[in-house]
């Protein structure tokens, strides 16, 4: 009913914070590349879907001290985080 009674996700700490907004980035940047790769439509769109993800997860890496300051999370944890998350948007479109 108009997102009234909606569950807000509860996120404990910062990590938990980042893990899912990371995961959301990654998501939609990868597929916004995959939207824009002349590879879509043809045999190897996979190939574009997972280039894309790399490229995201590589834009991030090297964000990662800027976005460790912004969570509040030490930079080899915020590195961590990315690289899973970038596992578990590749597992869930490409596995």
């Amino acid at each position: 009913m108009f997102g009234i009674f909606k569950k807000q996700q509860r996120l404990s700490s910062p990590e938990d914070k980042l893990k899912h907004d990371m995961r959301k980035n990654i998501e939609n940047m990868a597929l916004l590349h995959y939207d824009e790769s002349p590879m879509k439509g043809t045999p190897l769109e996979g190939m574009a879907l997972v280039a894309g993800i790399s490229q995201t997860k590589e834009y991030f890496v090297k964000r990662s001290i800027s976005i460790s300051q912004h969570y509040g999370v030490s930079r080899e944890n915020t590195i961590l985080i990315i690289e899973n998350c970038a596992k578990m948007v590749h597992k869930d479109f490409i596995e």
